[in-house]
């Protein structure tokens, strides 16, 4: 993939201008003009169990409150009639396939990740959306292919979502890949770098070489120190398997508020790396239109549909 680490099951042309998050916490949406410009942006917190993110159940237990929720977000963005939509880590399973030998034909090849993936997956693929993503190349003229599995029921939930406030979602795409794409729109590391992607239903790490994802790593909501050890094993198997030469940066995306998660990040690599650790931002990817501010607070519950927006250029 040449300038998306994002996964998306559906993309649409002409790319859209909007975008929207449905998360635990809240929605959030933003609209983006030319030249990257953020024309508005609005978020509305959701009640505790209003979205249950889960890879294999019903996801939307308070549909009217949800979907109120949407069409007020809407509204504040000018009520577009086709979104992009960013939908939880814990949806969909994201996965990197290696593939030493590609076949030609499309059809060829997608038959055979399907088979690579089918095994690990908690329900059958024919029931399932599957979306493939080009991952970087390997020497011998093999590849590796970023793959996400998600329940179709589950994402025609969220479209529904959309639908009862009059959009229709134009492509689909996982939180924690929109917040590569963001990373990697504020200019990619020369080296490889993780992402540490936060929210109250999971968190997910993952690691990227020239702006392909390399590695993915789901974790349940554990404690700071689960969480710094997580990273810290990562970041090994990234030494000891990938070939990596050790991380240039961690970009870390607190979407759900937990408290010092930059400084379990610290933690996890304190007395052992030089490693420059940032919190995700919106900086050197978008502009904002006059008058138009973010408060610090709320920069990681935007970052994916930035990301996912400017993935589509």
């Amino acid at each position: 993939m040449s300038n998306s680490a994002g996964v998306s099951s559906w993309w649409s042309s002409p790319p859209v201008a909007a975008a929207i998050e449905i998360s635990a916490e809240r929605v959030a949406g933003l609209v983006c003009g030319s030249g990257r410009s953020v024309q508005a942006h609005a978020i509305e917190p959701l009640p505790a169990g209003a979205i249950v993110p889960s890879l294999t159940a019903p996801n939307v237990v308070q549909h009217d409150v949800v979907s109120h929720a949407v069409a007020r977000v809407l509204e504040a963005l000018g009520t577009p009639k086709r979104v992009a939509l960013v939908v939880p880590d814990v949806v969909a399973r994201l996965s990197v396939v290696r593939l030493d030998h590609v076949p030609a034909r499309i059809e060829e090849r997608d038959q055979l990740i399907r088979f690579n993936v089918r095994k690990a997956a908690p329900f059958p693929l024919d029931a399932a959306v599957v979306s493939i993503t080009d991952g970087q190349v390997l020497d011998g003229g093999g590849r590796e292919f970023v793959v996400a599995v998600a329940r179709r029921d589950v994402i025609e939930e969220y479209e529904a979502l959309c639908a009862a406030a009059h959009a229709a979602a134009g492509l689909v795409d996982v939180a924690a890949c929109g917040a590569i794409n963001l990373a990697l729109a504020r200019g990619a590391a020369e080296g490889d770098w993780m992402l540490v992607h936060v929210g109250s239903d999971a968190s997910t790490i993952a690691i990227v070489r020239r702006g392909a994802a390399i590695f993915f790593r789901a974790m349940p909501p554990d404690s700071e120190a689960a969480l710094a050890d997580a990273i810290y094993q990562s970041a090994m198997y990234h030494v000891d398997r990938l070939g990596g030469q050790g991380l240039d940066r961690v970009v870390v995306a607190d979407r759900a508020g937990r408290q010092d998660v930059l400084g379990s990040v610290h933690h996890a690599f304190e007395g052992r790396t030089g490693l420059r650790i940032e919190p995700v931002s919106l900086d050197g990817a978008v502009a904002f239109a006059d008058r138009i501010a973010v408060a610090p607070d709320l920069v990681a519950a935007l970052a994916s549909s930035a990301g996912t927006l400017l993935a589509q250029a």
